[in-house]
């Protein structure tokens, strides 16, 4: 049986680092900092597939789904 995890609150409140950390196990600031790091932009407002796709990695995940070149 798969256990409960709920995310931890942090200073970013936006759904995209929400979704990584939920799937990393993570906090949501530890997320937005990957997706910061991997884009280069300063603010994580919006992440697109590819983003989330090539972040998945650095928490040791992966996808079927390919990244588009």
């Amino acid at each position: 049986m798969q256990e409960n995890f709920t995310i931890p609150t942090g200073s970013n409140s936006y759904c995209g680092p929400a979704a990584l950390a939920y799937l990393s196990r993570t906090d949501p600031d530890t997320a937005a900092r990957a997706l910061r790091m991997r884009s280069g932009r300063t603010n994580i407002t919006g992440v697109p597939n590819w983003l989330m796709l090539a972040v998945l990695p650095t928490f040791g995940l992966r996808s079927k789904r390919e990244m588009p070149e």
